[in-house]
């Protein structure tokens, strides 16, 4: 199965998994939660912030939208992120992919996963701590803090305003 940017087969596509559905309506995630277009057959990722084990924010974002972002943000922040010692991969196991801590040892985290239409990439969730997300800001620069404290603000409009969020960790 494929979207045009991934391929996937039938044995890495599984049932969404309870903890990446919409706890605000107790269903799956049906539109993009920036565009509002439909999910169904699109590749996306739902992310999560949890904190003391519960969802304080969730949303899902389609590849269109994810690269729009990418592409608003900064050179210097893309080359920053670039030229970090830890890259993004996927590592077996329950711990932050940065600092390795486990779950237990953190009060909050940035959780995601990847989909495509209504199915679950397999083995595709992984976390990173609140702490670790923020040492990562300071490489950002102005511009890209801004553009992505600007998404902040537009796409956690249904949570309260005065949480303390990580900016957006994709």
């Amino acid at each position: 199965m494929t979207d045009g940017h991934f391929n996937f087969s039938d044995e890495d596509l599984i049932e969404i998994p309870n903890f990446f559905r919409c706890t605000l309506k107790n269903e799956q995630f049906k539109t993009c939660s920036m565009c509002e277009n439909s999910l169904e057959n699109s590749n996306y990722i739902i992310e999560k912030l949890i904190q003391n084990n519960e969802p304080i924010v969730e949303f899902a974002l389609c590849t269109k939208c994810i690269e729009g972002l990418m592409a608003s943000l900064s050179k210097e922040s893309i080359k920053k992120m670039r030229d970090q010692d830890d890259p993004f991969l996927y590592m077996e196991g329950n711990h932050c992919i940065s600092c390795q801590k486990n779950e237990s040892e953190t009060k909050r985290s940035i959780h995601v996963g990847m989909f495509l239409g209504f199915q679950y990439v397999a083995d595709s969730h992984i976390w990173t701590c609140s702490t670790c997300i923020k040492s990562k800001q300071k490489i950002l620069s102005k511009k890209t803090r801004e553009k992505l404290e600007d998404f902040n603000r537009d796409i956690l409009s249904p949570f309260s305003s005065d949480l303390d969020i990580p900016v957006f960790s994709f």
